[in-house]
């Protein structure tokens, strides 16, 4: 454990001890550690080659594929409809309101086939309806494993870092990673800066 560990757990009891026996809280004086840097989990080109290859039907294929061409958020996966796939891009709706986001040929190719297929407005359609976040996260995670990725966080966000860092890598600005990814603040962009470093 670290001192920002023990310091967050003191933090939560005394919060407790105050609201239930009305006591001051003596953590309001302790000043906070410094909290240590951890690096967002990630994938290297040949992990995110393998968890394509591990995918089999046809909608989860589209899924994976969509996530690692452009990062995006599986709520924006979930409600993304037929007329936004546009020509070169996609036009979702994220915590910034809605942006266009560039996609390639091969994965307009894949949600214009999984979208004749849907009954309603929406390109990715379930059992029960348009599919939730919940199932993307059990699309990845089942996809992950299968393709031997191990590791904390095994869902969408991983690929999301791992697009980031590609972006990046491959001599994508910062600026355009801020405006593709619908980050409203660019320091929440430059924490990809350090991950394209390695």
């Amino acid at each position: 454990e670290t001192k920002y560990d023990v310091y967050r757990a003191l933090k939560t009891f005394f919060k407790f001890m105050r609201s239930r026996y009305r006591l001051p809280n003596p953590m309001d004086v302790v000043q906070s550690p410094r909290r240590p840097k951890t690096l967002m989990p990630t994938l290297e080109f040949g992990e995110l080659t393998r968890l394509l290859h591990s995918v089999e039907s046809p909608r989860d294929r589209a899924i994976i594929t969509l996530l690692i061409d452009c990062g995006a958020r599986a709520g924006e996966v979930c409600s993304l409809l037929k007329h936004n796939i546009k020509q070169e891009t996609i036009i979702v709706h994220g915590k910034v309101g809605w942006r266009e986001v560039p996609i390639s040929e091969v994965t307009r190719q894949l949600l214009l086939q999984i979208a004749a297929f849907s009954p309603d407005d929406h390109v990715f359609y379930g059992q029960k309806g348009p599919i939730t976040r919940h199932l993307i996260y059990a699309v990845v995670r089942r996809a992950l494993e299968r393709a031997g990725i191990k590791g904390p966080k095994l869902g969408p966000h991983r690929i999301r870092h791992a697009f980031g860092k590609n972006f990046l890598v491959q001599g994508g600005a910062l600026r355009s990673l801020q405006e593709i990814r619908g980050h409203a603040d660019i320091e929440t962009t430059q924490k990809y800066a350090s991950l394209s470093l390695t």
